[in-house]
Order: structure tokens, then sequence, then C-alpha cells
């Protein structure tokens, strides 16, 4: 098995995979590194009825649209498929089942060690998305062992869930579409900061404006600035939603008693 790349592309996901679109147009002898067994297995394991905020239209990578209404939602698996057949049509080199533990640098090279053994490259790309690791509120540890925990990353289906109410700690749109699932079969609580909603319903044309705001200009730096300050608004779920669906809202969680 080769060892020795022009560049390590660490992570198969949307942007390691544009990533490596962009290196086969230049020409460029690299490898993509991803430690599932399979492309699009981060999504395949989120909860089941998740579907993406943002429109087909702009859902797609370089060089391939997502095959759908331009308006459309996927759902997780459709997502998780089309990356699948992005890599396919483009025949990118990927190496899956490859854990990368830790990068470090020997000479004018950077070094990946992974899972089967070390590669290297004078150049790497790390593209592994900024949510990787789970983020457990302090408060978790003092609970009764008796009150079943679950991260968002572990759930799927309220049927993972005992008998009686749920807390949702968070109020993202994660947190927001996870209560509206679970307030379908048991008393639900969302906790967090209330940073608003759209309240409509956000095309692809309105998608397509916002992808062109760039942080190096005005507008693109004015908007960042207040999202950073306020926290992002809901996405095609709203306060409607979550009152239509019971959920009682609670402020952010700080410990229990």
């Amino acid at each position: 098995m080769r060892a020795r790349f022009d560049v390590v592309v660490v992570g198969a996901g949307q942007a390691g995979l544009a990533v490596g679109y962009e290196l086969a147009r230049a020409g460029r002898d690299f490898v993509l590194l991803d430690g599932a067994s399979r492309v699009g297995a981060a999504w395949r394991s989120r909860w089941d009825s998740l579907r993406l905020f943002t429109p087909a239209a702009v859902d797609g990578l370089p060089g391939k649209a997502f095959p759908a209404g331009r308006n459309y939602r996927p759902t997780k698996d459709e997502m998780a498929d089309f990356l699948k057949e992005y890599a396919r049509t483009f025949d990118l080199p990927l190496r899956l089942a490859s854990t990368v533990r830790r990068v470090f640098r020997d000479g004018y090279e950077l070094v990946a060690e992974t899972s089967g053994g070390r590669v290297a490259a004078p150049e790497m790309v790390i593209a592994t998305g900024p949510y990787t690791v789970p983020r457990v509120p302090s408060f978790g540890r003092l609970l009764d062992p008796r009150v079943r925990q679950l991260h968002s990353i572990d759930y799927r289906n309220p049927g993972q869930l005992r008998d009686g109410g749920v807390l949702v700690a968070g109020a993202g749109n994660s947190g927001g579409e996870i209560a509206v699932d679970v307030a379908a079969t048991h008393r639900t609580w969302l906790s967090g900061r209330d940073t608003g909603y759209v309240p409509f319903d956000v095309d692809a044309s309105l998608y397509q404006l916002l992808g062109r705001l760039r942080t190096d200009r005005l507008p693109g730096r004015a908007i960042a600035g207040w999202l950073a300050g306020s926290g992002t608004p809901l996405v095609r779920i709203g306060a409607p939603d979550l009152a239509a669906a019971g959920i009682e809202r609670v402020a952010r969680v700080a410990g229990v008693t």
C-alpha cells in the first residue's frame, strides 16, 4: 500500500470529496483518508427522521448537482447516497476504514499516523468537520444513573427512550428537530437560549444569495458578527411548530439539584 502522495486529505465527507474533485481536476497525486467503512456514514448514523434544512439546489458538490427539485429537502440517507455516488462518479482515490490517530511533521513532510499505517505528503488538508466530538453538559455526570442520557450523535428515534418526560438540552436546529420527533410519544421540554427562527420557507434562491456573502467584505462580516453574538436562528422549524407539538420551552440548564 502506497505511503507517499503529493497531497493527503483527511476526511471524506462533503468538504473532503469536494477537495478531492478539485485535486483530480488539477492532476494532483492524492489520497482521501476516512475512518468510516463507507462514504456517507456520518449521515447514515444520524436520527431516522433527519432532513437537511438546505434545499437540494445548494446541496450538490463541484461538478455534480443534487438530483432532486430545487427546493426539495433531502433525507439524511439520500445525502449519504449522493456522496457515495459522487465519489464513484469521479473515481476518487479513497482509503476507508483508515482512522487518523495523529498528524506530525517529519522534515518537509506531514505524516498521518493511521490505523492502517503511516501516510506522508508535503501538503495535507484536514476536512474532518467541526462537530466530530460530542459535547456533553457537565451536569450529566450528576444525574441519577436511572436517567437515560443520549447525545444527538447516538439518538435515532423515540423508541430508544424510556417512558416518561424527556429534556432535550440544546435549542439549535438539531435540538429543535429532535424535540419535535420525541414529542410525538413523550412529554418534552426543550432547554436552551431562544435564538429566534426564520418565519418563512427559505428557498434555494435565498441560500444561493447567502452563499455569495464573504467574510472578507462588509455584508458578510456584519452577518457573521450578528450570528456569532445572537446565535443561529432555527430554520425549517420554528416556535409555532414547537408549540403545535406540545413542547415546553425552558431556559438553559445550568445544573441539577
